[in-house]
């Protein structure tokens, strides 16, 4: 039923795509134990899919039956909402949860929030061994991460991020818990914050679930 359910959800196997019978489906299976379908019919609750009711706190509790049973996506997907709430504090064990159940996304995740200190304090050498695991996995984002972390924390010379960039990177939250760093020394401007700054711009926050565009004065 969940393998149907995902065909329907994708319209797949030449059927049509329909979200409504995709979570009747889901529902069928997660009352037979498939934790799976716990967290793809949550899924659809959170997005509100097309015959679908958009409802967070259902949403939230299927969530926390798949995570009770062991699923590292349903701590993942739990982290994200407390994220989108604005409480840090309750998505870092969620996060820390999910990646050591090998969920890449979530550790690309736990790695943003040890950059930025969100929900825990702020931890470089623990945000750069989450990069590099998540981007020995094929994370695309905890790549870029990493290589603005080493550009910017750890450049030849010595030197941090610029009270500029941690602005664009983490927001007025994030650079308030980067006052007290040192400054940057030396580092190169132009191409250095621009082309890069705006990509790792995309990334932190699709990471950190801020929405919004990259300020015009960075194009």
């Amino acid at each position: 039923q969940k393998e149907l359910a995902d065909e329907y959800r994708d319209g797949g196997l030449g059927l049509v795509k329909s979200a409504k019978k995709a979570a009747k489906l889901y529902e069928s299976a997660a009352g037979l134990g498939n934790v799976d379908a716990l967290v793809n019919l949550g899924k659809l609750h959170v997005d509100g899919a097309s015959g679908v009711k958009l409802d967070r706190k259902k949403a939230r509790s299927l969530y926390q039956k798949a995570a009770d049973l062991g699923s590292a996506a349903a701590r993942y997907n739990l982290a994200l909402m407390h994220r989108d709430d604005g409480d840090h504090a309750a998505a870092f064990p969620l996060l820390e949860g999910a990646a050591a159940g090998g969920c890449a996304d979530a550790e690309t995740g736990l790695g943003m929030a040890y950059y930025a200190g969100l929900g825990v304090g702020q931890d470089l050498d623990a945000a750069e061994r989450l990069f590099l695991r998540a981007g020995a996995r094929g994370d695309v984002e905890a790549k870029d991460a990493l290589a603005h972390l080493r550009a910017n924390y750890r450049p030849r010379g010595g030197g941090c991020l610029t009270p500029r960039i941690a602005a664009v990177l983490f927001g007025q939250d994030g650079l308030l818990r980067l006052r007290g760093a040192p400054q940057a020394g030396g580092l190169a401007r132009g191409a250095r914050e621009s082309r890069a700054q705006l990509r790792l711009e995309l990334v932190r926050r699709r990471a950190l679930g801020l929405g919004g565009v990259v300020p015009r004065r960075l194009r």
